[in-house]
């Protein structure tokens, strides 16, 4: 069966269920909505997780047509519309689904992120803390580490690094928080405190291109060449073509030509 036909049958079988699960469900009027049986959701959520998006928005309208209201349904379409770069549709998405349930921390992180990158850092900060207020979060280093970011544009940096930490001791393998923490250790000075920080990020994600170039950079500060060539070896390996491996091969360039190092 082609790509195209199967599609097809899927939704043809989704909207049968669909349907049928109307057919015997009541009106609801409660901001809870009218959720969607597990199965079904189960069943877009498979297709959301392989990325086929148009499947999913389609299977999306279909439950909407069939007098469906899931908070969970309106997450999926924020989260496709901000891989879309649609940030408007993505926020309306994230509202409808935080009117539906005001505890839904995950949307309020979401929410939250989109006004951070747009500067509305107060309306950042009032997400960020309502998604914390949850006790049953699930990813509250999210929101922590968000709340350091937004900390830092605020000039604070003792508060940003508090919330780091706190997003590290919620998750201790939770890379981008040891990694924003070695980017406010080594901006201020610090590099024993960064090179720490920075290692235990590269050896959670030993992927962490970003986190291996300021590693590098900050081992040639303090005067290990060595640590620092193998740092940036790993960013050239992993993304030869990135902005970064370019910078990492001129310093593996300029350190083996008896450069001065980075001061």
């Amino acid at each position: 069966m082609s790509g195209l036909r199967r599609q097809a049958a899927v939704m043809l079988v989704l909207a049968l269920l669909l349907a049928a699960c109307a057919g015997g469900s009541k009106e609801v009027t409660e901001p809870a909505g009218n959720p969607l049986p597990d199965g079904v959701y189960a069943e877009i959520l498979k297709y959301f997780q392989q990325q086929k998006y148009d499947l999913v928005k389609n299977y999306i309208n279909e439950a909407h047509k069939s007098g469906f209201r899931d908070k969970r349904l309106y997450f999926l379409s924020g989260i496709i519309a901000l891989q879309a770069q649609n940030t408007e549709q993505a926020k309306a998405a994230f509202q409808e689904a935080i009117k539906m349930d005001p505890q839904y921390s995950d949307a309020h992180n979401n929410l939250g992120t989109i006004y951070l990158n747009e500067g509305q850092l107060d309306q950042a900060e009032y997400e960020f803390h309502h998604a914390l207020q949850n006790p049953l979060y699930l990813t509250p280093e999210l929101a922590m580490n968000n709340l350091g970011k937004l900390m830092e544009i605020k000039g604070d940096k003792v508060e940003a690094a508090r919330y780091y930490q706190r997003a590290i001791k919620a998750k201790p393998n939770f890379a981008p928080a040891y990694y924003n923490l070695g980017v406010l250790y080594f901006n201020d000075g610090k590099l024993s405190q960064a090179e720490q920080e920075l290692g235990k990020a590269v050896t959670i994600n030993p992927r962490y291109l970003n986190a291996w170039w300021l590693y590098g950079l900050t081992l040639e500060k303090e005067g290990k060449l060595e640590d620092a060539r193998r740092a940036y070896q790993q960013v050239v390996k992993l993304n030869p073509s990135h902005p970064l491996a370019v910078k990492a091969g001129a310093r593996l360039l300029a350190l083996s030509d008896g450069g001065q190092p980075q001061q």
